[in-house]
């Protein structure tokens, strides 16, 4: 018999977490797409990222983006930086 057990030894109450699927990844690294206002329209960034540990489908983000972004959480998987975003 085998049995596959995670253990959640590890904490870190400063952590900014997302869900893993919003990760994007290409030969550059890890990044994710932000909602930038220019002017009265709002534009995709894509924001490079360095993750840290993940857990049951979230992961801890490390650096490249900040409190307060807004993340691109609906249609990102075929958005390109610059590209107009429509709330």
């Amino acid at each position: 018999m085998i049995a596959y057990i995670k253990i959640k030894d590890y904490t870190n109450e400063k952590a900014f977490c997302i869900p893993v699927n919003y990760v994007q990844s290409n030969q550059d690294g890890k990044f994710i797409y932000v909602a930038k206002q220019n002017g009265n329209e709002w534009t995709a960034e894509r924001k490079m990222i360095k993750t840290g540990m993940d857990y049951n489908g979230i992961i801890e983000i490390l650096e490249g983006i900040t409190p307060g972004e807004n993340i691109i959480t609906s249609g990102f998987q075929n958005l390109n930086g610059g590209e107009k975003v429509v709330f």
